[in-house]
């Protein structure tokens, strides 16, 4: 991805270079997959003990979740970044 990223940020007149970009891409998506991991867990647990099923409960949760913070987690490492 942070290949991918870099070659289009290329062709685009963009000007970071292929280690910050792939620092910025496995920096924010290592943190985002720990948070994946945390929100999967407690959203499992959670349903479980109010007695709902966690099939059905965790797959939405997790996606609203980590879709909002992912976007978050990036937008803050590239500000630390760059």
């Amino acid at each position: 991805v942070g290949v991918a990223a870099w070659a289009i940020g290329l062709a685009l007149g963009g000007g970071l270079g292929l280690g910050r970009v792939l620092l910025i891409s496995l920096s924010s998506g290592m943190m985002l997959a720990g948070l994946v991991v945390v929100t999967s867990v407690a959203a499992v647990e959670a349903s479980y003990r109010i007695g709902l099923n966690p099939d059905d409960t965790t797959i939405p949760v997790v996606t609203n979740v980590c879709d909002i913070a992912g976007v978050l987690i990036l937008f803050a490492v590239v500000t630390l970044v760059v």
